[in-house]
């Protein structure tokens, strides 16, 4: 399964209208297995997985009427696994029951982390009630299947923040309803840390494709990534700077 991020940005709202614009998150009972003593069980984290909500998306309201709610979130824990193994899964449905986000991670607060992006992006393009912005370049990143199971969990948001700040350092506008879009796959080959290939595309036609690897783990930072990587993915953009802006003005 291949997870989906969009660059996400701050909701301006004021102090008086806030509740009143939050979207509403409805948060299904969760029940994770454990396997303790070579014996399975099962405990309830739903109580877990709101406190962790509040405290790591408070631009969302929890609900607990499901008819209500704009989002449902549903998790599952499965313990026991080895340390490093991408044991907490959660998915995000929108009101009229489509799939938005789903994710496998290590730690809880990283799959509620991408879960209140997937939720936010999602309430401000509902919000804005707009077209497709025919200016600007959107960022699109995705797994691949091994990525999600095998990769450092948190290199695919270190490789799409150093990208966004390299973007707009060329001056060009990042945003979610541009019709460019730069489509960033991330995949985890057996003989390298990681493989990114970079597509940039408008309407149905790709523009340009770039494919970066690092094969050598050398230095790796609490994010997972690695000086070079992060090197070969900004050559890579150095060469298309001039298509891209032609794209944003067309």
């Amino acid at each position: 399964m291949k997870k989906f991020i969009t660059i996400v940005f701050a909701l301006g709202l004021t102090v008086g209208s806030a509740a009143a614009q939050k979207p509403r998150v409805f948060i299904e009972e969760s029940k994770s297995s454990e396997i303790i003593n070579h014996r399975g069980g099962e405990h309830d984290q739903t109580v877990e997985l709101i406190k962790t909500f509040a405290e790591k998306c408070p631009a969302v309201l929890i609900n607990n009427d499901k008819s209500k709610a704009d989002y449902t979130v549903s998790f599952d824990h499965e313990g026991g696994k080895g340390i490093g193994q991408h044991d907490n899964k959660i998915a995000v449905f929108n009101k009229n029951g489509d799939l938005l986000f789903s994710r496998s991670t290590v730690t809880l607060g990283g799959a509620v982390e991408g879960a209140c992006t997937a939720i936010m992006s999602d309430a401000k393009m509902a919000d804005s009630g707009t077209p497709e912005n025919l200016t600007g370049v959107q960022v699109s990143i995705h797994e691949t299947e091994r990525m999600n199971k095998f990769g450092h969990p948190t290199l695919t948001y270190a490789v799409q923040d150093d990208v966004v700040g390299q973007l707009k350092a060329q001056g060009l506008e990042v945003n979610t309803t541009a019709s460019k879009v730069l489509d960033i796959t991330m995949d985890r080959p057996l003989m390298a840390w990681a493989k990114i290939t970079l597509r940039f595309i408008s309407g149905n036609s790709t523009l340009w494709t770039e494919t970066v690897s690092n094969g050598s783990w050398g230095h790796i930072s609490e994010t997972g990534a690695t000086p070079k990587l992060l090197e070969e993915v900004n050559k890579a953009l150095d060469k298309h700077y001039d298509s891209m802006r032609e794209g944003e003005k067309q």
